[in-house]
């Protein structure tokens, strides 16, 4: 079934993210896959196509299209037809005429006595009768009717085909955006626990220190509200991650997800494509596709339709049987010499004939003229509608092209300004606090906001991962330029910490 499928749109799919690479070996990475229960985006994608429910629902569309195409290829049905005329009950339509003779006379000394009755021929009653004809007739299909009525099918076929691609592509791509908001939420979780940890460790520290008397209880106090806000915080992502897994996980049809993390990478970044060249490929879109194809079916109506104004023959063979009149006569006669009855009848049989007629409607009234202007309007219709998806492609085109430079210069601050400040402000405030110079409540805001922006940068990465798997769900392709799908990996080189730094040590010296 899938063989009538673009390969490309899976194909686009599957390289949506060359980053979300599966067991990079980093320290950064979520999960590993060297877990059993560690999904990878490959065998996510494999089991939604094999078991999602709306994709399995939608083959039936396909067999019922290729159904029709198979009814459009067959001929009208022969008629057999039996017809039996001047079909008589009872003694026929007036009766029977008889002539009747009675005598009586002496001759020759003899006797002679006698009755008789003579019928005319007026024709027997009941089916011996009946004229009877049996015939078979064949509507003839002219005007190309057939050919034109399969092209019609096999168009509304690879319409169906293409309609099956569309909704093959949005699963897909709902499910790559799925798998990164279960990237992303991990991503996010891993960090609450972190600040969670050190939150911890800093309470019990601090809480020797106001046993030896070198702080003051309200620190403890304090770092305490900061730590029931942080446990908060992390119970709250924890629910966010199942709730996003199971969301996952309904791609295949699965109440419960199977899986207890995900393998990927958010780090990296590739280079967006030009958007002229994305655009030179935008026909390439599995939209404009079905529109193509709809258009087809709209055009092969419009043939049928003046193919259907042509008057079909019918032409009809048989045979006639019809039953030739018959007369009779009957009586007794008594005389000296003899006694005798009689009782005769003509009957000469039936007659058969061959029949042949040709039937051949006169187009004086109805030409189909309605409906051939009916599929005319729809095919300029669907023409129409070409011009309108062309420019919605083209514009959403723009719009994702946009919104993904405008995230990728906001990874690029976080990268060289933002968490490079937030790094050195933790720092100070470590240093500050051992000498002395800030209070508890400043070191833990500086760690709050260090693991906000690298949340941040997490969100913004995700984003950037979403913004692509629409764009090239768009296109039906990768949408990496010329120079080549090279993933531009954001490290220390630009300000960026790699993946492997997205678990900076949040704790302190005591």
């Amino acid at each position: 079934m899938c063989g009538v499928l673009d390969s490309r749109v899976l194909l686009a799919i599957l390289v949506l993210t060359p980053c979300l690479a599966w067991s990079q070996g980093r320290d950064g990475d979520v999960a590993s896959t060297a877990d059993d229960a560690v999904l990878t985006l490959a065998a996510a994608l494999e089991r939604v196509e094999r078991e999602n429910p709306r994709l399995r629902a939608f083959v039936w569309e396909l067999e019922a299209a290729q159904a029709r195409v198979l009814q459009a290829r067959l001929r009208p049905n022969p008629e057999l037809a039996l017809e039996v005329e001047d079909f008589r009950l009872g003694g026929g339509s007036g009766g029977a005429a008889w002539e009747q003779e009675f005598g009586l006379g002496l001759e020759n000394g003899g006797f002679d006595a006698g009755i008789s009755r003579t019928r005319e021929p007026d024709g027997p009653s009941g089916l011996s009768g009946a004229e009877i004809t049996l015939s078979l007739a064949q509507v003839v299909e002219l005007g190309g009717k057939r050919a034109r009525r399969v092209k019609a099918a096999t168009a509304e076929e690879e319409t169906v085909a293409r309609e099956y691609e569309v909704l093959r592509a949005d699963v897909l791509a709902a499910a790559v955006v799925a798998f990164i908001d279960v990237l992303a939420v991990e991503a996010d979780l891993a960090v609450s626990r972190e600040v969670l940890r050190v939150l911890t460790e800093s309470e019990a520290a601090i809480a020797l220190r106001v046993e030896a008397g070198k702080v003051s209880p309200l620190e403890l106090k304090k770092i305490r509200i900061e730590r029931e806000n942080q446990r908060i915080d992390e119970e709250r992502t924890a629910a966010r991650l199942q709730a996003a897994r199971l969301a996952l996980a309904a791609f295949w049809g699965a109440p419960q997800a199977d899986f207890s993390a995900v393998a990927g990478d958010l780090a990296g970044i590739t280079p967006v494509a030009p958007l002229d060249q994305l655009q030179a490929r935008v026909m390439e879109s599995p939209d404009l596709l079905r529109w193509a194809a709809q258009a087809q079916v709209e055009l092969a109506k419009v043939a049928l339709r003046r193919a259907e104004a042509v008057p079909n023959v019918t032409v009809r063979l048989g045979v006639r049987s019809t039953a030739l009149d018959a007369g009779g006569e009957r009586g007794w006669r008594l005389s000296t010499d003899e006694a005798v009855f009689t009782r005769t009848r003509d009957d000469d049989g039936r007659t058969e004939s061959l029949v042949f007629e040709v039937g051949l409607p006169l187009p004086l009234f109805n030409r189909n003229q309605g409906a051939i202007l009916e599929a005319e309007h729809l095919a300029r219709r669907a023409d129409a509608e070409g011009g309108a998806v062309t420019a919605e492609v083209n514009n959403g085109l723009a719009r994702l092209h946009g919104e993904l430079e405008a995230v990728r210069k906001q990874l690029e601050a976080l990268g060289q300004e933002v968490i490079p400040l937030a790094s050195a402000a933790l720092e100070g405030a470590r240093l500050g606090y051992q000498e002395g110079k800030f209070g508890i409540l400043d070191l833990i805001d500086a760690e709050r906001t260090f693991a906000s922006v690298r949340q941040q940068r997490t969100a913004a990465q995700a984003e950037w991962h979403r913004l692509r798997v629409q764009l090239e769900r768009l296109i039906g392709a990768p949408m990496a330029g010329e120079a080549g799908d090279q993933e531009d990996e954001m490290d220390e080189s630009d300000g960026t910490p790699e993946a492997g730094g997205q678990r900076e040590d949040l704790n302190h010296e005591e």
